[in-house]
């Protein structure tokens, strides 16, 4: 019976790591737009703001990553020539190599740029992009430019937030209905096993 109690209160805590683990989102990627869709792209919608009277577009984005958060030194929100938030990136010696020749070798293309799940612009590319750094513009205010800067330096995100706790609920339900089943075989066994009453 110990032991039962043990798996089910192991099962318990793992479900919960494993709902913190899955509800994490994905930070900065970097993804090349296709003309359209294949088996390696998904459709993703372009952020719009609020009550925007634009019809968000839909693209083809390439599944494969081309280059992501690890490739960045830090990232930090500031405003462009007109005053619009934007996001400022910097990157590593090896990042900026590799979005030189990203960029370098996709010119007339797009490039995606995908923060935590979604799809935030697709600029076009004119020329290679040298220097290790860029700019990130889309349609997003001060505060949640500094929200995305934040996340993309990886800070951490609250328990509470991320947890999907419906989900958990569910888990733990069956979970509990699982242990309680093995209860009852267990202790059906018992019964079965045990000498007759004389």
């Amino acid at each position: 019976m110990k032991n039962i109690l043990l798996l089910m209160g192991i099962a318990l805590l793992s479900l919960v790591a494993a709902a913190h683990v899955t509800a994490a989102p994905p930070m900065l990627q970097f993804r090349l737009v296709v003309d359209n869709p294949t088996a390696d792209s998904e459709p993703m919608t372009e952020v719009q703001p609020d009550n925007s009277p634009t019809k968000p577009d839909v693209l083809n984005v390439q599944k494969a990553v081309l280059l992501d958060s690890s490739d960045l030194k830090n990232a930090k929100a500031g405003v462009d020539s007109l005053q619009q938030p934007i996001i400022e990136i910097k990157f590593t010696d090896d990042g900026a190599k590799r979005f030189a020749d990203v960029t370098g070798k996709n010119v007339g293309g797009r490039l995606a740029i995908v923060i935590d799940g979604r799809l935030y612009s697709a600029p076009r590319i004119n020329a290679a992009i040298t220097g290790g750094e860029a700019q990130i513009t889309g349609h997003f205010s001060k505060e949640q430019a500094e929200n995305l800067a934040a996340r993309i330096n990886g800070a951490p995100v609250q328990v509470h937030k991320s947890l999907n706790w419906s989900r958990i609920g569910f888990y733990c339900f069956a979970v509990l209905f699982v242990a309680a089943t093995g209860i009852v075989v267990w202790t059906a066994i018992r019964r079965k096993d045990a000498p007759p009453a004389v």
